[in-house]
């Protein structure tokens, strides 16, 4: 009997290769689905009889996007408002479809660069020294000269 299955599940192999679909390959598959778990037979299972063995992964229904409207009749007239915070709340209640069209305006402030004075330009022409004072020092001679 178990090589009736084992032969059944060979030709069955054969099958599931060429489907990609999750459905049982052999007509024994429900009243055997408790050697789904088999150590033996368990792998053949799984290829063949992956519905009844519960393999199978539900198909995912595709998620719409929401279908906006626009619930006044002239909100193309007010596209400048979508964004502004004074209306925001309001335009997004009523005109949705419109605003949802529109993006937001990005005001760029340019800024003056700033006048700055580099350290190496204060350093008086000749002293050695940032602020202009003379921190000269005095070399002594230690060699005796005779």
């Amino acid at each position: 009997m178990k090589f009736l299955i084992y032969l059944g599940f060979i030709f069955g192999m054969f099958q599931s290769i060429l489907s990609d679909d999750c459905k049982d390959l052999s007509p024994h598959c429900r009243k055997n689905s408790k050697l789904c778990g088999d150590s033996v037979y368990g792998r053949i299972m799984k290829k063949n009889c992956a519905r009844s063995c519960k393999y199978c992964t539900p198909p995912t229904k595709p998620t719409l996007a929401p279908m906006l409207r626009d619930r006044i009749h002239n909100c193309y007239t007010l596209i400048e408002h979508c964004h502004q915070k004074e209306f925001k709340n309001y335009m997004e209640r009523n005109c949705k479809r419109t605003c949802s069209t529109v993006t937001p305006k990005v005001e760029t402030t340019t800024l003056a660069p700033e006048e700055t004075s580099s350290k190496v330009d204060e350093v008086a022409e000749g002293s050695g020294t940032i602020d202009g004072e003379n921190n000269k020092e005095e070399i002594i001679n230690t060699e005796d000269d005779e």
